[in-house]
């Protein structure tokens, strides 16, 4: 087992300097690298749910985009069973046309394979948006993540310079005092032997 030196006080100052210098460098490297590849992997993490969130936003707006089609669809055949309609109060449609027309109207307007497929895509409509919205707070999530490691480096880092520079000043106080004693101590020793 090592056992610090007591013989010398400026002795160990100067070996706790060092030991100071060489923990807070390794430590200050070793930290560094650790929150760098932190930042990396959620910085990767934060462009993954990006590029999610804009083909949720894609897919939202393509979804509408069909809704908007099919209730157009509707809304004009709607507006031709009116015109139908005009036509047959004026007497200007035979009986024959009159039924089939109506027919025509009432199964497109009755239709419940159409029915289905708006209530469908309205919940895909829905499900998207709550995925856009789900990763837009991911998003900011991350982004808050990311601001709270890059400050916790950066304090830790002020705190490890603080260490080394400590450790620098210490190694040198140390050093210097150690080598006026032992300067003294080695004339005294010299004078004892002669």
């Amino acid at each position: 087992m090592i056992t610090p030196p007591t013989d010398n006080l400026y002795k160990f100052c100067a070996i706790v300097g060092i030991i100071l210098v060489v923990f807070n460098s390794y430590y200050n490297l070793e930290m560094k690298i650790e929150t760098g590849n932190e930042l990396t992997k959620l910085i990767g993490e934060q462009k993954k749910l990006l590029i999610k969130s804009k083909n949720h936003e894609e897919n939202l707006i393509e979804f509408k985009k069909i809704l908007k089609n099919d209730l157009q669809n509707k809304s004009q055949l709607t507006e031709e069973a009116k015109h139908h309609i005009k036509l047959a109060e004026q007497n200007k449609l035979s009986k024959e046309e009159l039924i089939e027309i109506s027919s025509k109207i009432d199964k497109s307007l009755n239709d419940k394979e159409f029915t289905k497929k708006i209530d469908s895509i309205n919940k895909i409509i829905k499900k998207e948006g709550q995925a856009l919205e789900f990763e837009k707070i991911e998003i900011e999530t991350k982004h808050e993540l990311i601001s709270r490691q890059e400050t916790r480096t950066e304090i830790y880092s002020t705190y490890m310079w603080f260490g080394i520079i400590t450790g620098l000043i210490l190694s040198v106080f140390g050093f210097v005092n150690w080598w006026k004693i032992q300067k003294e101590i080695d004339k005294q020793q010299i004078k004892n032997n002669q």
